[in-house]
């Protein structure tokens, strides 16, 4: 007689945690100024059994915004013969968040950081209601990507566009 065993094992154990948001404070005050202050953090752990090695990620985020919101702006389309009256709001949100990997051996306990970076990003917006089925945005983001180790290169990235939404549902 022939017997066969088959053995499974767990080769890795992940934990993850993610306060998103951790703190968040969004507010639109009765001068029509808006206000932004919002924490994130975030962190994954995982212990690789078979190569005796426990990877730790970690993130920090930090976000801050002004923005204002101008009452009753009238967009006149005389073209079109076409008039919109609605609240123009204008917001900029500036955030830093730093990611970074370390590598631990079990076996030696020693720790190296393998990877990491710091990204700066600038979000402008700048939002009008044309009717309750109709919002018009026009928008500049920018990201700037500095890494932590010496083994990848800085970026930037840039978006500029206008984006239309409409609503569907009742």
């Amino acid at each position: 007689a022939c017997t066969i065993e088959v053995k499974e094992y767990v080769s890795s154990i992940t934990l993850s945690e993610q306060f998103s948001p951790l703190l968040s404070i969004d507010m639109t005050w009765i001068n029509s100024l808006l206000t932004k202050l919002e924490i994130k953090k975030d962190r994954m752990v995982t212990l690789s059994i078979s190569t005796k090695q426990i990877t730790e990620v970690n993130g920090n985020e930090y976000i801050a915004g002004l923005g204002y919101r101008f009452k009753n702006v009238t967009i006149n389309l005389k073209q079109f013969n076409m008039k919109f009256k609605s609240d123009l709001a204008f917001r900029s949100d500036f955030s830093y968040r730093r990611n970074q990997t370390a590598l631990r051996y079990v076996d030696t306990g020693a720790s190296i950081l393998t990877s990491g970076q710091k990204i700066i990003s600038i979000k402008n917006s700048l939002d009008y209601v044309i009717n309750e089925k109709l919002n018009i945005r026009f928008f500049y983001d920018q990201t700037i990507n500095r890494p932590v180790v010496s083994t990848s290169y800085p970026t930037s990235n840039r978006q500029i566009g206008i984006s239309l939404r409409l609503t569907i549902a009742n």
